[in-house]
């Protein structure tokens, strides 16, 4: 399997310039992962009830095998300097520059049928099915589906079958609720007066999608929509920040805020 990794393109707004930083995967490796490091890149195989997804600069989805044990790869390249490799520290894998201003990671998937291609973002997908967000813990940590991956086959479909699958509603108004698919935490709106148990986002004012986008660099990444996910776009943006204030079924209210694509509660 090491031998069929020979080039990884560059990912989209993975880079970091800045010696002792880590650039974190923003993947979660589940229980079962085997992994072979084999110089600056780290090679894995997932276990049988999870796939990869990726997507190209063009827009263009691949999948390993989706009956499950999909290979990969992260490659992690100094471009300045030297000492950029792949790491564990707390509880995530990401490329780790020591002695190096300027470092990038890149990745590949194995598809189902044996090739090998480059991709500019990657997912894990869990296949154990699709469930509402109804506890704090349950996010505390977990990973916001990139917005890339709403066109995917995979995520399209299930928003189509949950919006046609809505119950009855009697409102215009709209609230914004969290729903896990794919192992990933995902922002949709429904109808206001559906839903009474899953996480919801506390509305201000006339914002029914009260979540604030902001830029923590140079640059914009404003908040948008597509389908029924409501997303923040960073790609004029190196940081992006996506916060709010949730609430449960019990009333209780917890600010939230999503750096790098990773949820923290307050």
């Amino acid at each position: 399997m090491i031998s069929l990794y020979v080039v990884f393109l560059l990912a989209h707004v993975v880079s970091a310039q800045q010696s002792g930083s880590k650039i974190d995967f923003n993947l979660d490796f589940p229980a079962g992962t085997q992994f072979v490091q084999e110089g600056n890149t780290l090679h894995f195989t997932l276990p049988s009830n999870h796939y990869l997804i990726g997507v190209d600069n063009q827009g263009n989805f691949s999948r390993t095998d989706p009956s499950g044990g999909g290979t990969g790869g992260v490659t992690c390249t100094c471009n300045t300097g030297t000492g950029c490799s792949p790491v564990y520290s707390d509880g995530t894998y990401g490329c780790l520059m020591d002695g190096c201003s300027n470092c990038t990671k890149s990745a590949a998937i194995k598809r189902a049928d044996g090739s090998i291609i480059e991709v500019e973002e990657l997912i894990i997908a869990d296949t154990d099915g699709s469930s509402s967000v109804t506890s704090f813990s349950s996010i505390q940590d977990k990973l916001i589906l990139p917005h890339k991956f709403i066109d995917s086959e995979e995520v399209s479909s299930f928003l189509t079958e949950l919006q046609q699958n809505f119950i009855e509603s009697s409102t215009n108004q709209t609230k914004v609720v969290f729903v896990k698919h794919l192992g990933y935490v995902i922002p949709i709106t429904v109808p206001s007066d559906i839903d009474d148990v899953s996480l919801r986002v506390l509305p201000v004012g006339d914002d029914d999608a009260a979540l604030e986008c902001r830029c923590n660099t140079n640059g914009s990444c404003p908040k948008k929509k597509k389908l029924i996910v409501t997303f923040c776009d960073a790609a004029n943006c190196s940081s992006c920040t996506m916060s709010g204030r949730l609430i449960n079924d019990q009333g209780e209210v917890k600010q939230f805020s999503v750096v790098n694509g990773r949820i923290r509660l307050q």
